[in-house]
């Protein structure tokens, strides 16, 4: 199973707060496999821990990139709440679902 694990923004566990609008995202990658390599990711926002409305989606972007990540979506206002998730395909056509 293939799957995106340890989210981080700005290199932080669930920050309260950031000090940028264009937060830097991350994760790393868990597989049963051996020497799995990510070749796309997908990530996308929402106000709500449900994703019911997702504020921005990359869509599917071809990267190995799993690191400082920038979050091209909708400019981030003064204490607003966002959630973020991202799901990831292997080089063996494998493709996670999304993350937590």
């Amino acid at each position: 199973m293939l799957e995106a694990i340890a989210l981080r923004t700005e290199y932080l566990d669930n920050p309260l707060g950031l000090d940028t609008v264009k937060p830097r995202l991350g994760w790393k990658l868990r597989s049963d496999g051996r020497n799995v390599l990510q070749t796309a990711y997908r990530v996308q926002t929402s106000a709500a821990a449900s994703f019911e409305d997702v504020a921005w989606d990359s869509g599917q972007v071809e990267s190995d990139q799993s690191q400082q990540v920038l979050y091209a979506g909708p400019e981030l206002a003064s204490l607003q709440r966002v959630y973020w998730r991202v799901k990831v395909w292997s080089h063996l056509g494998e493709e996670s679902p999304f993350s937590e």
